[in-house]
């Protein structure tokens, strides 16, 4: 892949000294999931947060691109078929208001000059305005800002220049505009993991009302990794276990109503060997074992081995007749993962000979 393509992700990967290919990521969208292409618009930065790569004190290649510029680029690769769709950061050049006003006229290029039509993700900057945030809004399909950190306190160890009700507020405004469109617009937000010291409860209970308030549709967790010339290069890397145990987690919030109390911690942290719904049902239920031609949907859904789309089906089957046996119960869609938490018929089958 010599073409032209490929030469624009290879000059990027230069400025910031990573593989081009780290450019594209798989982002999901509804049910499908797609090749991205993951941008910054300017990686200068007036901001010096403790962790990050393009902090204004850390001596690092410094590019920008123009509205026009990042517009082009995208569209030769979306139309090449390397990527179907964008997603669009940055960091602050000069000031917030000046560079998400460039990002909004790049999305607004790419919609109208180059009817693209796909998805599109773009940043909302700390300290936007109402008019940028409605215009963002109107443009994307998902708008995002990054809390970074679970509160205030955690934030200002990590990113004291930041404000985390001026990026709640922000986050508030995205809610307030897309409530108005006839397409709801997909809101999220990001938590640094383990920059701050904060526990695993504390980024659940705030995911959890930001979820309850917001409807996010997505939150991102990013398992910190130290950066070198920055003032966190000697704190420990973050295991990338606790980042997929937290999304695993999100989604028994999203999905299940599961709150931040159901789940079983070990001093305020999830356990990296074990499956969240496993702890949520050991808190709820301890050593009870399930009927499964007995237990409502909400109970179903909680075991784990079965998720919504089984349950379901579960309770389909019961209208017309009883769950008999392990391969009754198998064909639904249930895991062997399931057996030592459940009752077929009144028998458990955990140390069944299928196993």
């Amino acid at each position: 892949m010599n073409d032209e393509g490929l030469k624009t992700l290879i000059s990027l990967a230069e400025f910031e000294g990573t593989d081009p290919y780290e450019f594209i990521s798989s982002v999901q969208c509804g049910n499908k999931k797609m090749p991205v292409f993951k941008v910054l618009f300017t990686n200068f930065c007036e901001k010096n947060c403790l962790y990050c790569a393009n902090r204004r004190d850390r001596d690092v290649k410094r590019f920008s691109f123009t509205p026009e510029g990042l517009a082009k680029t995208f569209y030769e690769l979306y139309t090449k078929g390397y990527v179907e769709g964008i997603f669009i950061s940055s960091g602050i050049h000069h000031n917030s208001l000046r560079t998400m006003e460039k990002i909004l006229d790049a999305a607004e290029i790419l919609r109208k000059k180059y009817k693209y039509t796909g998805f599109m993700h773009l940043k909302l900057l700390p300290g936007v305005d109402t008019p940028s945030i409605e215009r963002a809004v109107e443009l994307a399909d998902r708008v995002s800002i990054n809390l970074e950190a679970p509160s205030h306190r955690r934030l200002v160890e990590i990113a004291g220049e930041k404000r985390f009700e001026e990026l709640f507020n922000v986050l508030r405004k995205a809610h307030e505009m897309r409530s108005k469109k006839e397409k709801r617009t997909g809101l999220c937000t990001q938590f640094v993991v383990g920059a701050s010291g904060e526990s695993d409860f504390e980024i659940l209970k705030t995911t959890f009302l930001l979820r309850r308030a917001f409807q996010l549709q997505r939150v991102y967790y990013s398992a910190f990794y130290p950066v070198p010339q920055t003032p966190l290069e000697n704190l420990k890397r973050v295991s990338k276990r606790r980042e997929f145990r937290l999304y695993q987690a999100f989604y028994l919030i999203k999905n299940y109503g599961v709150k931040p109390e159901d789940f079983l911690f070990e001093n305020g942290f999830l356990k990296e060997e074990t499956d969240p719904k496993e702890g949520v049902f050991k808190k709820i239920f301890g050593d009870r074992l399930i009927e499964v031609n007995r237990a409502p949907l909400e109970i179903l859904m909680l075991i784990p081995g079965i998720g919504i789309k089984t349950a379901k089906r579960i309770v389909e089957i019961r209208r017309e007749s009883k769950i008999k046996n392990v391969n009754q119960l198998l064909k639904t869609g249930a895991t062997k993962k399931s057996l030592k938490y459940i009752l077929i018929d009144g028998k458990n089958y955990a140390m069944n000979s299928l196993f």
